[in-house]
């Protein structure tokens, strides 16, 4: 069995936060991700493999139900949240996500990217 690409799975992972977000009864939203293909993908430019169309098809279906949009490329250093669950790793290199681990130090950092507080990350 072919595993998606990294790509594919960035899409999955900005599908899914649109249907929350539009779930929760967001109607604006600032859709932010370290992948500039598959920004760049949301936007129309590029060359999309097919394995993307159903996907994207439903971003841009999520997107219609939002009064105002916007997508951009972020550098995973400059995104705490991001950075956060990606240091999760496990003896063997996949990442394990433990909820009573991550979501007090994720919880805070989403606090702080909510309110505006810059985040570089200064360890590795």
């Amino acid at each position: 069995m072919d595993l998606p690409s990294i790509n594919i799975l960035e899409l999955k992972a900005i599908e899914v936060g649109i249907w929350l977000a539009i779930n929760s009864g967001c109607s604006m939203l600032w859709i932010e991700s370290d992948s500039k293909t598959a920004i760049s993908w949301i936007k129309g430019k590029g060359n999309r493999p097919w394995s993307s169309i159903r996907i994207l098809r439903s971003i841009l279906r999520g997107l219609d139900y939002l009064l105002d949009w916007k997508v951009s490329h972020i550098l995973r250093e400059g995104n705490e949240p991001a950075d956060i669950l990606a240091s999760f790793r496990s003896a063997r290199g996949e990442s394990i996500i433990l909820p009573s681990a991550v979501w007090p130090e994720l919880g805070s950092a989403l606090a702080l990217d909510q309110s505006g507080v810059p985040y570089t990350r200064t360890r590795n």
